[in-house]
């Protein structure tokens, strides 16, 4: 019997102690106390249970030895090794009698390992928490059932559940419309034969009634026999990219409306440099159909414009190859000789620098340009002939202006001529011809001196007159 208990004592992997009852001191231990804890055997047995306790736990000591003793006890603890160092323990004991003396029979098992794992398992679960928490996406762990295990903090800001509220519930009983529930229920049927999508997407009704649009992506955790246990979908809230996408939609439907339908030609050329950066050529890389007609280049689009029009002037290529590099639009008007139409035109950078591509948007002027220059001939040939009038109008004038002063001196030279006249021969002959008539006055009956008188207050009235008029002249 003894030799068994030796056998037995010696090759057992845990610790034994045995220790007296009533101080607690350990009269006996085997080889694996010894390596565990430094101390020989001799040196263990001068120790009591006490003196194997990490500091700030021997004081319970002496309740967990009425424990064993009553009944067995079962617990955890650190000891100190002989260097000093501390290690945690797993301690079973149990009070037994032998040889009429009570002792208490203490199976040790060194846990370090175990608790090294559990604290990186701890470790690990708490990372993953803090993981699945912060991470901006969606985590949701169902088991095969659509039982919600795990729900991040994610999902309960845009769901408005806590964790706590939905743990165990079913996905679809309250989280999926209608519609949909039919067809994620089928899913979940299909789990078992391990067939079902990796990736979708589907509607979640959020507390407050709101559809949250998710983009899920899942994956399988499997049993040991290779059953699927849980599916962990990973979602992102794609509502707001979707209603971007059809606002993109209808933004590009109304840009293509717009793009077909306008009277301007538009473009979208590629800029081809050389080594130096000097502009060479450029590609089309979208046209509109007015493009057509305002160029007369057809199905121009992924061509160059060397291979349209070999001679096209430099001076294109150089505008645009300018914008393309600097990124400053211009708005110019320029004649394209090959063509032969003249353009106005906007042209700017389109898309990124490096891409060196660049938007024009131009229109046919080259009526307008002809109209323009029929107008300004027309306004030349009009200031020649205005400039012949007026040559004409001033040779004229001054022609008139000579008959003019001829006219006066004519006229100065007859009112001379009259003056001369009724001075000198009218004025003397009335003159004469009163002297006369006072000649005559003292020889004229009586009866005929009313007439002389008369005769003569006419004459005296003639001569006045004829005086006032040389005056005038």
């Amino acid at each position: 019997m003894t030799q068994s208990y030796n056998i037995l004592l010696n090759h057992i992997r845990d610790i034994v102690l045995f220790i007296n009852r009533d101080d607690g001191r350990i009269f006996d231990a085997n080889a694996v106390a010894e390596s565990a804890y430094g101390y020989s055997r001799k040196e263990l047995m001068k120790l009591t249970i006490r003196d194997l306790r990490a500091a700030g736990a021997e004081n319970i000591v002496g309740d967990q030895m009425n424990e064993a003793d009553a009944g067995g006890i079962f617990f955890e603890t650190q000891h100190r090794r002989k260097d000093g160092s501390i290690f945690p323990v797993e301690v079973s004991s149990q009070g037994a009698d032998i040889n009429a003396r009570r002792i208490l029979v203490s199976v040790i098992r060194d846990i370090t390992e175990r608790k090294r794992a559990e604290e990186m398992l701890s470790a690990e679960r708490n990372f993953l928490n803090a993981v699945l928490d912060i991470a901006g996406a969606l985590v949701v762990v169902l088991d095969r059932k659509g039982r919600i295990v795990r729900f991040n903090k994610a999902c309960e800001k845009k769901t408005g559940y806590t964790s706590a509220e939905v743990a165990g519930k079913v996905l679809w009983d309250f989280l999926l419309t209608e519609y949909e529930k039919p067809g994620v229920i089928e899913t979940f049927k299909r789990i078992e034969a391990g067939q079902f999508p990796s990736e979708y997407e589907n509607y979640w009704i959020a507390r407050s009634g709101e559809l949250v649009l998710i983009s899920w992506s899942n994956t399988a955790l499997l049993s040991p026999d290779g059953a699927v246990e849980y599916i962990v979908g990973t979602g992102v809230d794609i509502t707001e990219r979707k209603r971007i996408e059809e606002s993109l939609r209808e933004s590009e439907l109304h840009y293509r409306t717009l793009f077909d339908s306008i009277d301007e030609g538009f473009c979208i050329i590629e800029m081809i440099f050389d080594e130096n950066l000097n502009p060479v050529d450029y590609r089309f890389l979208e046209t509109n159909p007015s493009f057509d007609k305002q160029t007369g280049l057809i199905d121009a689009k992924g061509k160059r414009m060397r291979d349209l029009v070999p001679m096209h002037e430099e001076h294109w290529f150089e505008i645009y190859g300018r914008i393309a590099l600097t990124g400053q639009s211009a708005r110019f008007q320029n004649r394209a000789e090959q063509l032969q139409r003249w353009y106005d035109v906007y042209a700017f950078r389109f898309g990124r620098p490096e891409n060196r591509q660049v938007a024009v948007l131009f229109y046919d002027i080259t009526q307008r340009k002809q109209a323009e220059e029929a107008l300004l001939k027309s306004r030349d040939e009009l200031e020649l002939r205005v400039q012949e009038r007026t040559a004409e109008l001033k040779q004229r004038s001054a022609q008139l202006a000579r008959l003019t002063s001829e006219l006066a001196l004519t006229e100065e030279r007859e009112r001379r001529r009259l003056a001369e006249i009724l001075h000198d021969h009218l004025q003397q002959l009335l003159v004469g011809v009163r002297l006369s008539l006072d000649t005559l006055s003292g020889h004229v009956a009586p009866d005929k001196k009313h007439a002389l008188d008369t005769a003569r207050k006419l004459l005296a009235d003639s001569i006045q007159t004829s005086r006032s008029i040389t005056a005038e002249l």
